[in-house]
């Protein structure tokens, strides 16, 4: 078996600042009972990187079995980015990640 993981693709919310650079990116494992399932597809999930560089806010988009939307909703809370700021205050952005799950 295989898992296949897309960087996440950044939408700006600020675009004079750019993407914000990733410094922890963990990949999800892939679930042995969503395996002995055959479960497989891509799970996206809308995500939030918050002031100080945490990913929180997530909410799944879609995903073809539960236990492949936590073992991506594990793996997303483990990112970290530089903290941004637009004006001397903090800013935020949202985002989607998209992880795909092949046998």
């Amino acid at each position: 078996s295989e898992l296949d993981a897309e960087s996440a693709k950044l939408r700006v919310s600020q675009p004079s600042l750019g993407p914000p650079k990733q410094v922890r990116n963990r990949q999800p494992e892939y679930p042995r009972e969503a395996k002995a399932r055959l479960a497989k597809g891509e799970v996206a999930i809308r995500y939030r990187i918050q002031a100080d560089g945490t990913v929180g806010d997530l909410v799944v988009l879609c995903a073809p079995d539960p236990t492949l939307a936590e073992a991506s909703i594990a793996a997303l809370e483990d990112w970290e980015f530089e903290p941004r700021y637009m004006n001397g205050a903090p800013a935020t952005y949202d985002s989607i990640a998209r992880f795909t799950f092949r046998q």
